[in-house]
């Protein structure tokens, strides 16, 4: 009796562990970026409107449909949501395809990059056709005594020739370590009028012990 009792849990042991080894992995959120589950950021809206983003209770299974194949989903990965939306690190997930993305085919989109002069698209961009599309760059990198803080800058070029912005609009936003978005501002470089304006005024960020 003994020695079943013994095989039995050494099997439980055993199936805990396989489990355990498929489980989907984890995607930490990114530090300028961290959106970890039960963590939320209030913003106020061009001096008026506050709006709260916030998270999910934990991470989240998800998987997605790839652009490359439309039969083929990614593998499963544990995610944090953020307002309802999966987050992979400094990417959200975009949908592929002008203009209805009729087969859903989706790919990582980078929200935000560490790496000072890289550039992208804020959003999928159709090359075939010449439209106004947001290009962002990674200006700088820098500590103001406190906090270390990117500084990305965009602005509207046209997708088949962007070394110049088209439009005089330009969009400002900050992100902190250790905290996430802290401003995103749009600005007439012309008229030097601010058009729209998002400023983070309270935020609880629950970082793992």
């Amino acid at each position: 009796m003994m020695k079943i009792r013994y095989f039995i849990s050494m099997l439980l042991i055993i199936c805990a562990g396989c489990q355990k080894e498929t489980e989907a992995p984890i995607i930490e959120p990114g530090s300028y970026y961290p959106v970890y589950p039960n963590s939320w950021w209030k913003y106020l809206i061009n001096d008026s409107i506050v709006q709260r983003d916030t998270t999910s209770d934990d991470y989240i299974v998800h998987s997605y449909l790839i652009y490359d194949d439309p039969e083929k989903y990614s593998d499963p990965a544990r995610v944090p949501f953020l307002n309802g939306q999966p987050i992979y690190g400094y990417n959200f997930i975009e949908s592929i395809g002008y203009p209805d993305n009729y087969y859903g085919l989706n790919e990582l989109w980078p929200i935000l990059s560490e790496k000072v002069g890289e550039t992208f698209w804020k959003y999928w961009v159709d090359h075939r056709y010449d439209r106004p599309c947001e290009l962002v760059t990674v200006k700088s990198k820098t500590f103001n005594g406190t906090d270390s803080v990117l500084l990305l800058v965009s602005g509207w070029t046209s997708n088949l020739s962007y070394d110049h912005y088209i439009y005089p609009e330009v969009r400002y936003r900050t992100f902190v370590k250790g905290v996430g978005l802290t401003s995103d501002i749009l600005v007439d470089t012309v008229t030097s009028d601010t058009l729209s304006k998002k400023v983070l005024i309270d935020y609880f960020v629950n970082h793992p012990l």
